[in-house]
């Protein structure tokens, strides 16, 4: 199933992008609910059928944003935007970064001392 085209502007506010992301995604079946949408940032759109629910994520690694934003059947949204400092599931962000670095992010977005991933460094020696 092909994936929809979600067309942002990058130069709005996170939470703007984010409802814009989620207006434009239309339910279906993806094999890969992840989609970097830009240099700094990648979607995760999720679906819970059985409760009716669309989940969409947005990581901005350049702003250290995440926006999560829920979705009902009967056109209810739901939005919570946060910095990356201020969430407890480091394991989230995590999962973010590998899934961005994996689809062709550039590691320097992922700020390293905001960052849960070992980056790799070089020693010099004086």
């Amino acid at each position: 199933v092909a994936k929809p085209d979600v067309q942002v502007v990058q130069s709005q506010e996170p939470q703007t992008v984010a409802v814009q992301v989620a207006q434009q995604i239309t339910k279906g079946n993806y094999t890969d609910p992840w989609n970097k949408k830009s240099d700094c940032e990648i979607v995760r759109h999720r679906e819970i059928e059985e409760a009716d629910l669309r989940i969409t994520e947005v990581f901005n690694f350049s702003a250290q944003t995440y926006v999560h934003i829920t979705q009902n059947d009967q056109g209810g949204i739901h939005t919570i935007m946060k910095k990356f400092k201020e969430i407890s599931d480091t394991g989230l962000v995590s999962e973010a970064e590998q899934a961005f670095l994996d689809r062709g992010g550039d590691q320097k977005f992922l700020h390293p001392a905001q960052t849960s991933l070992k980056l790799n460094t070089t020693q010099l020696k004086p």
